[in-house]
């Protein structure tokens, strides 16, 4: 499939973005003016604004990090050095978000330490910096200096590391999920929502948890009760039991390499039902390996996208089609 996920990973966050680049500084205008223009609207709409600006901004300098790194990718291109090239390549289109995901394309030490020290001298040639190093790798940490470290390996501490709204174990290579809820005897539809949304699970890895808890958010609006209206008690008494056994997802542990090193086939797997209730789908990878010893067949799932069922009454066999 193309498909390639390495088996150590890296993740770093930039830091003053190319504050210096001409490209920037022939943007300053634009959004001065812009700010200009928010501050003659209403009062109660300036914080928004300001807001909905800060963004911008943010947009721009990625913007502008991109065009300066694809400029030192051309250069690096005529002094014949593919490797950086190749390096700077991913990096551009890594570069979205403020903490960026990169890629080891080898499990060799040194390769990383390569990729590491390249990176940081490209950036640092655009007036960034590269730091929170963090890997499930204790060589290629140690090889940062302490302060641009995110984490240090421990075996006396059970560290997790926040990236992109996930917890990662870097000990056990694997993400976690938190939650905090505190017990109380009555709780609003105000609440139950606040529950529901925070959690971070773009991938679904909660779905049959969070749409038994959407399931009963429904049932409140079925009830037209008001954001601070005590919930009906026997929904709260499902509701206090969810939130008793909720704790319970601290414990599930989601690999983050889900291949193997002796792979020999990889196959994905696709499944869709619905009901009256809920519906959705999940997609599985399989992967076939072979070692010295045996055989052997692993499982893992990669996405898994649930919904509840409209309030209005329809036929289970569309809600099968709607969501493959």
């Amino acid at each position: 499939m193309g498909l390639e996920i390495p088996t150590e990973a890296k993740v770093i966050q930039l830091k003053n973005l190319i504050e210096s680049s001409d490209l920037y500084r022939d943007d300053i205008d634009f959004v001065r003016e812009l700010m200009s223009n928010i501050q003659k609207e209403k009062r109660d709409e300036i914080e928004l604004q300001k807001l909905k600006l800060s963004q911008f901004e943010k947009e721009l300098e990625l913007i502008n990090a991109k065009k300066d790194l694809a400029d030192i990718s051309q250069v690096s291109e005529t002094k014949e050095s593919s490797s950086l090239s190749d390096n700077l390549e991913c990096l551009i289109r890594s570069v979205k978000v403020l903490t960026i995901p990169v890629p080891v394309k080898s499990e060799s030490y040194i390769t990383a330490r390569r990729l590491q020290s390249e990176l940081q001298d490209a950036l640092q040639s655009c007036g960034m910096v590269l730091h929170k190093w963090s890997s499930n790798s204790p060589e290629l940490l140690n090889s940062s200096s302490s302060s641009d470290v995110e984490h240090s390996f421990s075996t006396e501490f059970d560290l997790s590391v926040k990236t992109l709204g996930i917890s990662w174990k870097p000990l056990q290579d694997c993400f976690v999920f938190k939650v905090s809820i505190l017990s109380k005897s009555s709780f609003t539809k105000r609440e139950v929502l606040s529950v529901i949304a925070r959690p971070y699970d773009p991938l679904g890895f909660l779905g049959p948890v969070l749409t038994r808890a959407n399931v009963l958010l429904q049932r409140l609006w079925q009830q037209k009760l008001d954001w601070d209206d005590v919930l009906p008690d026997q929904i709260a008494k499902e509701w206090k039991e969810f939130v008793t056994t909720f704790k319970c997802i601290e414990t599930v542990k989601i690999n983050r390499f889900i291949l193997t090193d002796t792979w020999l086939r990889v196959v994905l797997q696709g499944f869709a039902d619905s009901s009256e209730v809920a519906y959705g789908a999940v997609v599985y990878l399989q992967c076939f390996y072979q070692t010295d010893r045996a055989k052997g067949k692993l499982s893992e799932t990669i996405i898994n996208q649930p919904d509840i069922s409209d309030i209005r009454s329809g036929f289970i066999p569309n809600l099968t089609m709607d969501r493959s």
